[in-house]
């Protein structure tokens, strides 16, 4: 990640979501050599890769799960040797948190890329928001005590029980001045490595949900209505066996 992955040394936060090994930054698809036989396609895919616009993937769990990880290998190792890494992603994270509106600065991706969070609309993916605010603790536990990672942490915790809606008696995949209420498994993240106790009536009524509108044929799936372990049969949904 230090080495190998493009501006994450400069911004602490993984601005693009893939790279090639070379640390490049890397997307769904890129530009063969031989596109060069087409002069001006050749000229719009320069372009595009200066600016990297279908490059963009901000997606803020990457930067939350890495300091996780360390966090749980110092339980096992001396993680001296990763303290720059942290001190940046720890950073990164609080720079591009907006402390006044609880959301991140810029667009973000939920972990199953697929949906995004605006920041005009104050949205946040409670997921993404629960491993930051793990990753965070995990710093401060490390590297010790910085006021803004520490305010950072309790903005986080408060975007995160703003996220509980009474009305549905269940905490929501994605907050903001428009909600998504759709049932969504990664909410159990809200308990590891979230930090909710498992017993917390808010986090029952969760999981009980999760339980009956995402569990089907021996898996858990990702969300309600889920399409990536199934097939389309007579314009119908059938759900697949695997989990996903």
């Amino acid at each position: 990640c230090w080495n190998y992955a493009e501006v994450f040394k400069e911004k602490g936060v993984f601005i693009y979501h893939k790279f090639f090994p070379n640390g490049r930054a890397a997307g769904d698809w890129d530009i063969p050599i031989e596109i060069r036989k087409n002069e001006k396609v050749f000229k719009f895919a320069k372009a595009q890769t200066k600016v990297k616009l279908f490059y963009s993937h901000f997606q803020p769990d990457q930067t939350g799960s890495v300091l996780w990880a360390i966090g749980e290998h110092s339980k096992y190792e001396d993680v001296s040797e990763f303290k720059d890494l942290i001190i940046k992603a720890a950073n990164g994270i609080c720079k591009y948190w907006d402390k006044e509106r609880k959301c991140f600065k810029i667009p973000s991706i939920d972990l199953w890329e697929e949906r995004v969070a605006w920041p005009e609309l104050n949205q946040t993916h409670t997921y993404s928001v629960a491993i930051c605010k793990k990753g965070l603790e995990v710093a401060i536990e490390i590297c010790g005590r910085k006021k803004e990672w520490e305010e950072c942490v309790k903005g986080m915790e408060e975007k995160i029980e703003l996220s509980y809606s009474p009305e549905n008696c269940r905490f929501l995949r994605i907050k903001g001045k428009k909600s998504d209420i759709t049932p969504d498994a990664s909410l159990l993240g809200l308990v590891w490595p979230g930090g909710y106790d498992p017993k917390d009536e808010r986090v029952v009524k969760t999981v009980k949900e999760i339980e009956n509108k995402c569990v089907k044929n021996g898996g858990v799936y990702r969300y309600l209505k889920d399409k990536y372990d199934g097939r389309i049969e007579n314009l119908d949904l059938k759900l697949g066996r695997g989990a996903v």
